[in-house]
């Protein structure tokens, strides 16, 4: 039967529908002030009593067109049991929710994380159905957590906000609770923005801090629980396996394979992060040691007496000050978690491919890997800087530069070009140290092929000062095996000579030369 259309009186604004719901209890609801408006409400509204006296589900585009609605009229259309899911307030699905996070194998922290910022995003947007939900509100609301005067959010925290929220919508889709996300369209911050605004930047400790920190911790008092000898082993297995803290509170004495040759320690799933079970292979020195120290416990023992958080910083603080380690540096802080950055930083400055880095580290990107947990010392940075090519300037150098000698002119272009004629005008044929295919002399090493040809080996009588722009000639720079062959060519200039083809001009040797610059 259908819905009526009609104004209850000539001075109201809006028309009402009125009709018999599933229950057939006769019901009014107030329409729109537009009459063809208000025709569709009607004609649709009976639609969806139909389909609930059937216990069916609205059809796609019947189930498009409710979200679409005002939200007076969702509410009204829920408050009378029309809509199912719709009618059921945010806060029973986010129950249903919970359950199914933790039904899936999600650890309680997770758990009560994600459940708590859903929870904050639907109390402080004032959300009670599904129908409220507005995908403006929710990033206008997660944008002020990072402006509050107590605690400012993170960028990265306020993406975590967003994936949460994001992540129960797409559940309650899947679920056939609501026919669509609200809140798909709306993006998280940008990966830029969420690198500059980090709060806590960590540091990558030395081997000699390490070293002092396992030294002083073994020596020191007890502290919440934890011996300094079972302190400095759990530090020296978090360093030497880049191990979570949460990871290795997990650990039993079983989950240590001490006893062949591989040995490793293996972390149940339902202790990772990716919830994927972990092996880590050990150093034979830590594996001997641990036998050591494990030796008295039954299999199922707690191999770590980890305390909680806040306690196990603490004393990693404390440990710290006795080692004489700062906490801080330039900013960045040397927490319990930065032994794993230090795990992941000394295995990129040893050569490890980043790709074994990255399992080794269980992370899910290379970009996290590089990004987080590899940081460079200065020592390192200093010594990478001289592995560059070395580029002293030097009148030589000037000279090949602009053709000009800050005594006076070298050589104009067509006094170049005769040098250029007059060593056989070739250009380099092969690369440093190749064998001249043209020349039916070959010499098999380079540095003492070229020896033989200059006929000199006197690094007291010359100095090799440039290499020309047409030569990839770097690899012979700093030998003096050259300065016979500048005697040799006759258009050399006062000072200085010029070799442009030495192995194409000259047959007797089977090296090309091109463009060195050699002061006499």
């Amino acid at each position: 039967m259908g819905w009526r259309v009609f104004k209850k009186d000539k001075g109201r604004r809006k028309y009402t529908i009125e009709g018999r719901d599933h229950l057939d209890i006769r019901r009014r609801i107030p329409a729109f002030q537009d009459k063809a408006l208000s025709h569709e409400l009607a004609r649709n509204v009976a639609k969806i009593v139909e389909f609930k006296s059937q216990n069916a589900a609205l059809p796609p585009m019947l189930a498009r067109w409710v979200q679409d609605l005002t939200p007076s009229i969702k509410h009204r259309l829920a408050d009378i049991g029309l809509l199912d899911q719709w009618s059921r307030p945010i806060s029973d699905h986010l129950a249903d929710y919970e359950q199914s996070l933790a039904a899936k194998g999600n650890t309680d922290k997770h758990v009560t994380i994600s459940i708590s910022r859903i929870s904050r995003i639907v109390k402080g947007c004032k959300f009670r159905y599904w129908s409220d939900v507005n995908g403006s509100k929710v990033q206008q609301f997660i944008a002020s957590l990072g402006v509050t005067k107590k605690k400012p959010a993170t960028a990265a925290t306020q993406n975590y906000y967003l994936r949460d929220f994001k992540s129960f919508a797409r559940w309650c889709v899947r679920d056939g609770r609501i026919s669509e996300s609200p809140i798909e369209h709306v993006r998280p911050l940008a990966a830029a923005k969420v690198r500059n605004d980090r709060r806590r930047e960590r540091r990558a400790f030395s081997a000699d801090e390490i070293r002092t920190l396992l030294y002083t911790t073994s020596t020191g008092p007890d502290r919440y629980g934890m011996s300094g000898v079972e302190r400095a082993m759990l530090y020296r297995l978090a360093v030497e396996t880049g191990l979570r803290a949460s990871e290795l509170r997990s650990l039993r004495r079983e989950s240590l394979d001490l006893d062949d040759e591989a040995a490793c320690v293996v972390v149940q799933g339902a202790y990772t992060k990716n919830r994927e079970p972990a092996l880590i292979p050990l150093r034979p020195e830590l594996a001997t040691e641990l036998t050591d120290y494990l030796a008295t416990k039954l299999p199922t023992a707690p191999a770590f007496n980890v305390p909680d958080p806040d306690r196990r910083l603490r004393a990693f603080k404390a440990d710290l000050r006795a080692a004489g380690i700062p906490y801080e540096i330039d900013g960045k802080v040397a927490d319990f978690h930065a032994l794993r950055h230090t795990t992941g930083t000394w295995l990129a400055a040893s050569g490890v491919h980043p790709k074994l880095i990255q399992r080794i580290m269980r992370h899910s990107t290379i970009t996290l890997t590089l990004d987080r947990y590899t940081h460079a010392f200065k020592s390192d940075e200093a010594e990478a800087i001289t592995k560059l090519p070395e580029l002293s300037t030097s009148t030589g150098a000037a000279m090949q530069a602009t053709g000009t000698d800050p005594q006076g002119t070298v050589g104009d272009a067509s006094e170049r070009g005769a040098l250029r004629d007059n060593s056989g005008g070739k250009r380099w044929t092969e690369r440093p140290g190749s064998v001249d295919s043209t020349s039916p002399t070959t010499t098999p090493d380079a540095e003492s092929g070229i020896s033989d040809c200059v006929g000199s080996d006197d690094e007291s009588s010359g100095e090799l000062v440039g290499v020309g722009i047409d030569s990839e000639t770097s690899a012979f720079s700093g030998h003096t095996d050259f300065e016979s062959a500048a005697s040799a060519n006759s258009a050399t200039p006062a000072g200085f000579v010029e070799i442009i083809a030495f192995g194409g001009g000259d047959q007797s040797c089977g090296w090309n030369l091109s463009g060195f610059i050699w002061r006499v």
